[in-house]
């Protein structure tokens, strides 16, 4: 038998067995808890950041559009005897801040942190604290307006974190000494207000574009990744890196490339990354890998350098592809994730991953997004999960008014 046959045999099998692979869970179900309604002007609509709990079990999100003045909203979503019942937090005008993507963050007060990607004084994006009041309505402070003087990143659709001492970091998508979007810490001052410091200015073939979020390790270093540059050549722009910012001992902080991704490891990265508790680090390409779809990985060290391990390839049948924002864990090992597309209907799925005894990792479907009947699609973002194991997100379309979802899984 001719090579060339050997060859495509093995692929088209490859193939089969990884579609297998995708198998649909018969115990997850899924259940709208809320849809956004653009007929009613305080209601938002689109969302596209992931959820947060608070300490009570309520739910915490944004959207991207809607609201009183068409900018975006924070919203609660409060359980009662009656199901799930949404409230608007803040609607945001357009002048002080514009159009939130970005994950929100709690601080041990209760007060929300995170950004926009426009609006400020120069419609170039901000960082905000949403402070609960005693009233009902909760008031807003920008924490800083970025422009691109001084080198000032642009357009952060990252959230922001919090190390030890209060200060915040985050990324932003352009701006910077070269354009190509910063890494940014904002602490805060003893009169009041925030200082920003410039962690790092991406370049070219150090990345460029950092549109997902950071993560901290316990010895304070930062990592992330960007859709672009890096040392590959096989995509047009780059195929992106995942990258370190570690504090040094002089007190700045340094910039280095832990992996360059490339078409057969997975390319353009735009997810968050997620950390395990022993440092290992996950996310998902959304092109290259197997079937030229993207994947899941690991990147974990190995003897002062990081390697990569394909998890998973998603492919066309029948399986989700183009991950959607970051992946969660639960105690058992077990991984989970959105993606935006493909899946029965083609507009997305919930994925699990769970490690199998040969150092493989099965996926599960546990649901396909439908765009007909009421149900979410296209899920900008990945799940949470609560207690129990179930799981909770939005999707940016679909839902009863095609304005958007919120959605559980129940396990």
């Amino acid at each position: 038998m001719r090579r060339s046959l050997v060859v495509g045999i093995a692929v088209v099998l490859a193939s089969f067995l990884s579609a297998v692979s995708a198998t649909q869970s018969a115990s997850a179900q899924e259940v709208i808890l809320y849809s956004f309604n653009g007929n009613v002007p305080s209601d938002g609509n689109e969302p596209v950041g992931p959820l947060v709990f608070d300490g009570s079990g309520n739910l915490y999100g944004t959207t991207s559009n809607g609201g009183i003045y068409g900018w975006g909203t924070v919203f609660k979503l409060t359980s009662g005897s009656d199901g799930w019942s949404q409230t608007s937090l803040i609607s945001f005008n357009g002048i002080g801040a514009a159009w939130p993507t970005s994950p929100l963050t709690f601080d041990s007060s209760g007060n929300l942190y995170g950004t926009t990607w426009f609006g400020g004084v120069l419609n170039d994006g901000t960082a905000f604290e949403l402070t609960p009041s005693s009233s009902g309505p909760w008031n807003e402070t920008s924490l800083h307006d970025f422009s691109p003087h001084g080198h000032d990143g642009t357009f952060p659709r990252s959230g922001i974190i919090f190390d030890k001492l209060g200060n915040a970091y985050g990324t932003t998508t352009g701006g910077g000494l070269y354009g190509n979007g910063t890494v940014f810490q904002l602490s805060p001052l003893p009169g009041g207000g925030w200082k920003e410091n410039i962690l790092h200015n991406f370049h070219d073939t150090d990345g460029w574009q950092p549109t997902p979020g950071l993560v901290m390790d316990s010895a304070g270093n930062l990592y992330g990744t960007t859709g672009f540059g890096g040392l590959s050549s096989a995509c047009n722009s780059g195929c992106g890196v995942a990258f370190e910012v570690s504090p040094t001992p002089q007190g700045g902080w340094k910039e280095k490339v832990i992996f360059n991704f490339s078409n057969s490891s997975g390319s353009s990265p735009f997810t968050p990354l997620s950390i395990d508790s022993t440092g290992n680090l996950y996310g998902m390409t959304t092109g290259g890998g197997r079937y030229g779809l993207g994947g899941v990985f690991e990147l974990s060290r190995a003897t002062g350098t990081w390697k990569l391990t394909i998890l998973h390839n998603f492919n066309s049948s029948g399986d989700g592809n183009n991950g959607s924002g970051a992946l969660a864990f639960d105690a058992a090992g077990n991984i989970y994730g959105a993606t935006g597309y493909g899946g029965t209907y083609g507009v997305g799925t919930v994925f699990e991953l769970s490690p199998q005894a040969n150092g493989q990792w099965k996926e599960t479907i546990l649901h396909n997004f439908n765009s007909a009947g009421g149900d979410g699609y296209s899920p900008g973002s990945g799940p949470i999960l609560d207690s129990s194991g179930n799981l909770y997100g939005t999707t940016e379309n679909g839902g009863a008014y095609n304005n958007g979802a919120v959605y559980e899984i129940v396990r």
